[in-house]
């Protein structure tokens, strides 16, 4: 397993939800949501805020948001303030 597949696998397991950012053709991203898929089944992959569902979070406190290596620092930061004001 590769360092950041590693890491991804301890942050899938340490949180209850995971929110996986990247754009939809991106294969590196999908590859890196399958890993936390895989070790998380509450993981959702999204390419925006207006992709994220209430009901994913309702029972949640540990929500982990994180995202593709080319996914920008200020998309991972608004999905996780947008998840903020969703609960």
């Amino acid at each position: 397993v590769l360092g950041r597949e590693s890491k991804l696998i301890s942050f899938a397991r340490m949180n209850e939800v995971v929110i996986f950012v990247s754009g939809k053709n991106s294969s590196n991203g999908s590859h890196l949501y399958e890993v936390c898929r895989k070790e998380n089944p509450d993981t959702y992959f999204v390419s925006n805020i207006d992709e994220l569902k209430p009901e994913w979070f309702s029972d949640s406190d540990r929500i982990g948001v994180s995202g593709a290596t080319s996914t920008p620092d200020w998309l991972l930061e608004d999905v996780a303030a947008k998840i903020k004001t969703m609960r």
